[in-house]
């Protein structure tokens, strides 16, 4: 009794008895959970919508969709990594990794939420944490093809980045033009088939091609570069 008046509140003052009071609170938890499915139905249909846009290359009304589903659902992970590849269409990268971010946190069993976070972190060159995503994937499924794939991927683009930067500190040391123009090009091709939007390849490309006095290829990747991470210093600066 003195639970329900402790949080009754108002409603004690206004004269409801113990039992009228027990008896709200019933209806009012019922109407609630009757709710939820109503709710959750929106929220799939909200999903299904979001992908119908996605597929159709509208991004923003997928985002738009996704976080409908998201106001009526947060607690399915799906959703976010939906709305993350949406993002990540747009080129919002940081948006996308707060989602990932996000969907593993509500679920931390989520295969899904670490497969599409480590690809992120692989795409812009991340490369300890994409390793991290992918081994968690391989624990929570050892026999997962795409992991074992993205683990051997990562390795191979290790392995380029190691020899762009090495060469990228030749280039330093000589204080002027690359030692190799087109070994330079040809690294930085081999970054790119995996990591499209590699941080560090496309800083070392910009350097490059400014050691070189390519003015305008140096601008046209800082410009490609900001515009996938906005504020980054090293970029601005160049």
């Amino acid at each position: 009794m003195l639970q329900y008046q402790q949080h009754a509140g108002p409603l004690v003052s206004a004269g409801l008895s113990t039992a009228q009071l027990h008896l709200l609170c019933c209806t009012a938890g019922a109407l609630l959970w009757a709710a939820l499915p109503v709710a959750l139905a929106s929220a799939s249909a909200m999903l299904q919508a979001g992908d119908a846009a996605y597929g159709n290359g509208d991004f923003a009304t997928a985002i738009q969709h996704y976080t409908t589903a998201l106001d009526l659902d947060a607690a399915a992970p799906l959703f976010y990594t939906k709305r993350a590849a949406a993002y990540m269409s747009l080129k919002k990268y940081a948006l996308a990794l707060k989602d990932l971010d996000r969907a593993v946190d509500v679920d931390d069993t989520f295969l899904q939420g670490y497969l599409h976070r480590g690809k992120l972190h692989r795409q812009v060159c991340s490369l300890a944490s994409a390793k991290a995503d992918f081994e968690r994937v391989m624990q929570l499924k050892p026999s997962h093809s795409q992991a074992v794939k993205e683990l051997a991927a990562l390795q191979e683009l290790e392995s380029a980045v190691a020899e762009l930067e090495a060469l990228a500190a030749q280039s330093d040391a000589a204080a002027g033009a690359a030692e190799d123009p087109a070994a330079a090009q040809q690294l930085l091709d081999r970054v790119y088939r995996t990591a499209p939007d590699c941080i560090v390849a496309q800083l070392l490309e910009a350097n490059l091609q400014m050691t070189q006095r390519n003015y305008e290829e140096a601008i046209g990747v800082t410009g490609r570069f900001v515009k996938s991470s906005p504020g980054h210093l090293e970029a601005l600066t160049l």
